[in-house]
C-alpha cells in the first residue's frame, strides 16, 4: 500500500473527536496489519476472517461488567442470536484485544495484538460464541485438557496438532475460544500462557447493536443474513440459516448457494467511475445463470459489489445494488444498526 493510500484510509478510519493523535496512529497501524493479515488458524475452528474498510463499523464505548449467567435456551428450541456485540476492547499486559470485527450466527470475533508482535497481522483472535454453541465439535483430533477454572467456570487447554488454544465457559451455556496465529511450522504467535492471560482478563460488555455503514433495502426472497463484517455481508437460503443455528462455524456450514454484498476499494478492474449498476460479462467464470456479479460506484474511491454463487441472476443482484445504502465515514452519527441496514425478511428469526 502506498503512503498516500494509507493516509487516505486512516483519515477514513478517523475515530470520533474523543480520541487523540496517538489513537489515529494506532488506527493506521491496525489497518496495515489487518490488510496484510494472513491467517493460519489451527484445526477446524474455520474462522474465516474478512477484514476490510474498518471505518464502516462503529465501536461505541461500552459499559464493562463482570461476566454473569445468561438465560439457558429451552431443550426443544434453538436460540436466535441478536445482532449485537458483547465483546469490548481491553488490554492485559502486552496484549490488546480489539473491538469485534465479525459477527456470525455462531458468535463474534475480535483480534488479539501483541505490543512487541510481528506487526504484519494480529497475533491471535478471540471468538465469543453465542449461548448454546459448543465449538468443541469443530476440534476433532485436538487434545482438550481440563485446566484451572476461569472465574470458577470450566476451562480447557487445547492442543490442535501443536497449535495451542484456550477454551472456557464465560457464562452459563456460553463458551469462548482464544486461538493463536501460526508463526511457521510448529510455531505460534501466542504462547499457552498468553492465551490464558486473555481469558483471565476477559469481562463481558453490555450488548451493543452491530452498526455498519452500508446495507440494502432489498434482499432476494428466501435469503437471510448469517455473517457480517465491517465491509461485507453474507446471505444464505433460509432453510440453511435455520439449520445453522446453534452450531459453530465450519466449512461444512456454508451451503452451495450464497449471496454476498461487499464494500471494496475501486480498482482498475472496475474501470472509470460511472453511474448505474454494472454486471460485466468478462468476470471470472462468466456472468451467466446463477453465478453472477454486479457492482456500482460509491463516488470515485469505493464500489459496492454483489456476488451470487448458485443463487440468483443479475436482475436480482442489480435490484439489490440499486437498493443499496452507504454512509460515508465522515458521518458516523448516521451509521446503521444491522437490523436497520437490511429488510426484516432477511434477518434471522423472520421465517
Amino acid at each position: 500500500m502506498r503512503l498516500s493510500e494509507l493516509l487516505d484510509e486512516v483519515r477514513a478510519d478517523a475515530p470520533p473527536p474523543r480520541y487523540d493523535v496517538a489513537d489515529v496512529v494506532r488506527a493506521g497501524k491496525r489497518l496495515r496489519r489487518r490488510r496484510r493479515a494472513g491467517w493460519v488458524l489451527a484445526a477446524g475452528t474455520a474462522v474465516a476472517v474478512v477484514i476490510a474498510a474498518p471505518f464502516l463499523v462503529s465501536a461505541p464505548q461500552r459499559t464493562i461488567q463482570q461476566a454473569g449467567p445468561l438465560p439457558s435456551p429451552s431443550a426443544t428450541s434453538k436460540p436466535t442470536p441478536e445482532v449485537n456485540y458483547l465483546l469490548s476492547a481491553y488490554t492485559t499486559g502486552k496484549l490488546q484485544v480489539g473491538d469485534p470485527m465479525r459477527w456470525t450466527l455462531a458468535g463474534e470475533t475480535a483480534p488479539v495484538d501483541k505490543e512487541d508482535g510481528a506487526g504484519d497481522a494480529p497475533e491471535g483472535e478471540i471468538t465469543l460464541y453465542h449461548r448454546g454453541v459448543d465449538p468443541r465439535s469443530t476440534l476433532d483430533g485436538a487434545k482438550i485438557t481440563p485446566t484451572a477454572p476461569v472465574r470458577g467456570r470450566p476451562a480447557y487447554q487445547v492442543d490442535a496438532d501443536g497449535s495451542p488454544m484456550f477454551l472456557w465457559e464465560y457464562a452459563d451455556d456460553a463458551m469462548a475460544l482464544v486461538a493463536s496465529r501460526a508463526n511457521g511450522p510448529g510455531k505460534s504467535a501466542l504462547t499457552p500462557k498468553e492465551l490464558r492471560q486473555v481469558a483471565d482478563a476477559f469481562k463481558l460488555g453490555t450488548p451493543e447493536p452491530v452498526r455498519i455503514g452500508f446495507g440494502a433495502d432489498y434482499v432476494p426472497e428466501g435469503y437471510q443474513l448469517v455473517e457480517i463484517t465491517s465491509a461485507s455481508a453474507l446471505f444464505i437460503p433460509t432453510a440453511d440459516a435455520v439449520a445453522r443455528r446453534g452450531k459453530p462455524d465450519s466449512p461444512a456450514s456454508r451451503p452451495l448457494a450464497t449471496i454476498s454484498l461487499r464494500i471494496s476499494p475501486a480498482g482498475a478492474q472496475h474501470g472509470r467511475p460511472r453511474d448505474g449498476v454494472l454486471c460485466p460479462e468478462d468476470t471470472k467464470g462468466g456472468n451467466t445463470g446463477l453465478n453472477t456479479y454486479c457492482y456500482a460506484f460509491l463516488g470515485t474511491l469505493r464500489v459496492e459489489e454483489a456476488r451470487s454463487r448458485n443463487a440468483v441472476d443479475t436482475v436480482e443482484l442489480g435490484r439489490m445494488i440499486k437498493s443499496g445504502k452507504y454512509v460515508p465515514p465522515s458521518d458516523p452519527a448516521s451509521w446503521m444498526p444491522v437490523t436497520q441496514a437490511f429488510p426484516a425478511s432477511a434477518l434471522i428469526g423472520a421465517e
